[in-house]
């Protein structure tokens, strides 16, 4: 069995992965990969169809809409590779909580309404920012 498969071994993981199946992009030292997500957990992703001998051990990886997040391999095989997001728990909360209230923004909401999406908002940001991400 290759790193990664799941196979009919022991899950070790302490989330479970969701497959995805969506493109991604690597970037790293002005350079882009396109790869596909296969699946994801909260803790990191498996990625394949890209030159996988060309990745560096750490990238950001770009998910479309969202920030890139900065990511460490765990693993390599020939044809695919995982890796650990390297942002800190609360951050990804944080980040998180920015698009649920960006969500409800766009589904419409009153007036009073947005206001306190608007601060909660920024209220997140301004601690994201606190803490140098």
């Amino acid at each position: 069995m290759l790193a990664g498969d799941q196979g009919q071994g022991i899950e070790r993981r302490r989330s479970p992965r969701v497959v995805v199946q969506k493109h991604a992009t690597i970037a790293f030292w002005g350079r882009a990969l396109p790869c596909n997500l296969v699946d994801e957990s909260e803790s990191g992703v498996r990625l394949a169809d890209f030159a996988i001998a060309s990745c560096p051990d750490e990238f950001a990886l770009n998910l479309g809409e969202s920030e890139p997040r900065e990511c460490r391999v765990v693993w390599r095989s020939p044809v695919a590779l995982g890796v650990r997001y390297l942002e800190d728990e609360r951050l990804r909360r944080l980040r998180h909580t920015i698009a649920h209230f960006e969500d409800l923004l766009t589904a419409g909401a009153s007036a009073d309404m947005a206001a306190i999406y608007r601060a909660e908002i920024a209220a997140a940001q301004t601690t994201i920012d606190g803490f140098g991400a």
